[in-house]
Parts: structure tokens; sequence; C-alpha cells
């Protein structure tokens, strides 16, 4: 579901600038909907900052299963 709600340009800087580990951690531990609006709302830099080095894999786990999906996406 995620993958294909996702817009191009999040979804082009989530697969090809991810570390792998957090790439990894986010496609198998996140709730479906709020990694969907991950890639659906989120700005393509903030995007990439938190898949790349910008989060602790703790941290990102805690966003993509808790948050709510307002919360994540009017996320600074």
């Amino acid at each position: 579901m995620a993958l294909t709600e996702a817009r191009e340009d999040t979804l082009a800087a989530a697969l090809t600038a991810a570390d792998p580990e957090l790439l990894t951690t986010a496609l198998t531990e996140a709730e479906p909907n709020l990694l969907a609006t991950a890639l659906r709302e989120a700005e393509v830099g903030l995007l990439g900052t938190a898949l790349t080095r910008g989060v602790v894999q703790e941290l990102l786990t805690i966003a993509l299963t808790r948050a709510s999906e307002d919360a994540l996406a009017t996320a600074p």
C-alpha cells in the first residue's frame, strides 16, 4: 500500500539515498498507513535526512508505528 501511494520524488529519495538498515526498518516495521503518509506527504529533503543520517533506528521505528497520520503529515 505505502509504495503504491508514494509520490515519485519521495519514493526515489527513499529507495536511492536511504541507509539500507533504516530503509529495512521503515519497510518492515512501519504501520502501512503511516509509511504511506510519510511517502505521500514528506518533504523530500527531510525524508532523505531521516533515512540516511538524521534518525536513530529506534526513533524511526517509533515514528512509523506510534505517530498519528496527522502528526506525521504535518511534521516540520
